[in-house]
Order: structure tokens, then sequence, then C-alpha cells
């Protein structure tokens, strides 16, 4: 019997934009992105977790998945409106359809741990083509989000944590406050190099939470589509990569995209975060090799 006390796994998952196409030939070779790929990156995501985990040497106590928005494509851009590869509405329930299956797997991979699944909406699925600051939950991903809730109801291996707003706060570990958001609404006077825009919000928003006497200790958010790890003035503070990865209009608008690629944090109990791993969800080729 192992001696080692277990600890949390921690997987943010973001910007899936599921019903979005990326060209191939559009991007040049860049990218390639449908439903079938997303589907194929999402399994990836779990079979990297499995496999980071077989090298901790620890237990995983409790799985937290953080849904940081963005999971649909939406319909508010008409670019998007025509060329999703599917309505809105029917997007919603196949992603949830697969999602079910997705989470059911999930636990399978880490049996006896809870799987606590917990999110906040994104800017793409919203209702309203003018972003709103009230009733964040009118939105695809908070939708989506419940029906996964009412899908697995009952299973004692899920928790479910989908307020309504644009914010959500959880305890990691039972001790570790971490807020999560998607990161829509910080502005940066540099486009594709957000972190100062970003350091300057997390910062104010610890103030914030620290005068309502819930001070904060880790941020989660999406959005950027760029894996960092930054710091504000007591928090430390993860942006998540997206599943879509390059697409034409980060091309376009900024020269460049980044590759598809997810986090995976642990947290222990006593000493908070322990440990961090990049999930990279497409082929990375060592510059040694050339051209291939």
């Amino acid at each position: 019997v192992s001696n080692r006390s277990a600890q949390s796994l921690v997987m943010p998952y973001s910007d899936l934009h599921a019903a979005e196409v990326v060209s191939l030939e559009e991007t040049r070779g860049i990218n390639q992105y449908d439903w079938a790929t997303m589907v194929g990156r999402c399994r990836q995501i779990i079979d990297s977790a499995v496999s980071h985990t077989s090298h901790f040497g620890f237990d995983i106590s409790k799985v937290e998945v953080f849904m940081l928005g963005d999971m649909l494509s939406g319909n508010i851009h008409a670019e998007l409106a025509q060329t999703n590869d599917r309505p809105l509405a029917e997007a919603v329930v196949d992603l949830a359809e697969f999602h079910v299956d997705w989470l059911l797997t999930l636990a399978d991979a880490f049996d006896g741990s809870v799987i606590r699944v917990s999110g906040v909406p994104g800017n793409h699925p919203r209702a309203w083509v003018k972003p709103q600051n009230k009733r964040a939950q009118d939105n695809a991903d908070w939708t989506f989000y419940k029906i996964l809730e009412i899908a697995l109801r009952g299973n004692p291996r899920f928790e479910f944590n989908f307020p309504r707003g644009a914010y959500n706060t959880v305890m990691i570990e039972d001790r570790w406050r971490a807020l999560l958001m998607h990161g829509d609404g910080i502005r940066s006077t540099m486009p594709g190099v957000p972190w100062g825009g970003v350091i300057r919000r997390i910062t104010t928003l610890e103030a914030q939470f620290v005068s309502s006497r819930q001070p904060l200790d880790y941020v989660f958010l999406g959005h950027f589509h760029q894996e960092n790890q930054l710091s504000g003035v007591h928090s430390q503070t993860w942006v998540n990569g997206s599943v879509k990865g390059a697409d034409e209009y980060s091309l376009k608008q900024f020269g460049q995209g980044r590759p598809a690629s997810q986090q995976l944090l642990t947290f222990h109990k006593k000493r908070g975060w322990t440990g961090s791993y990049a999930m990279q969800l497409q082929k990375f080729i060592p510059a040694s090799e050339g051209w291939s």
C-alpha cells in the first residue's frame, strides 16, 4: 500500500470552437480543423492525461476539468454562420452527446477518482452579437454544460459546477481557491501579445476578490489560444491553448496562430501547485530534422 499522499489532476479544457471548419488549403498547410479532427484531438487529451499520470508516481484523488469557454464556434460572426459545418442548436446537442461519452471514458481511466467538471461561458457562442455583461449564461456553452450535468445526474463519479455568470470559483483540494474565467473583455495594446493586459486584469481582480474576503490562489482562463503562465500579486495564472489551433482569421489579423494544445496540472493539499505539463495536439517536428 502506498503511503504517498494523493494529488488532484487539473485539466483546463477550452476553445474547441466545435462546428468551425479550418481549411488546409486556405491556411497553406498550417492547420486543418473539422468535427472529426476535434473529436480526435479531444480523445487524445484523455490519452495524454493517462500517459502523464503513469509517470507521476502518486495517486490521483480528484480530476478537475475546467471548461473555460468557446467550446462551440457560435454564429455571432457572419462568416462563421456561413461556414460552420452545422447549425448552432445541432452543434450543442452533438457536442454534448460526444462529451457524455468523453467524460465516462475519463472516469474509467481514473477509476476511483471523483471527476468534477466546472465551467464558464466563452464569447463565441453567446446569444447576442453585441457583448453583454449581464446574464453571461445566455450562451450555448452554458447550455452544453447543463446538458452534460443533466445527462450524468445521479452518477456518483461526477460533480458539476456551472453557476450563472461569467466567473466561477473552485476550491482545489478543498483548500486552494481558483478563479475560472474565459478572458474576453481583457484589452491589450499589442494584438497577439496580450500578457500585459492579462496581468493588469488579474491584479485588479485579485484586489476585488480580497476586498470581498475571497482571496485567490490561482486563476485559469482561455480565449487567447496561447498557453502561458503568469504571476499576479499573489495568484498564479494559467492561460490555456486551444483545441482548434491556427485559423484563417489569426493568420490574416496577426500573421500567426499557435498549434493546438491544452494543459495539465497537479495540486497537493499542503503544497498547492506541484506541476504543469503541456499536451501538444498537433504533430511537432524537431527543427533538427529539417523540412518534411
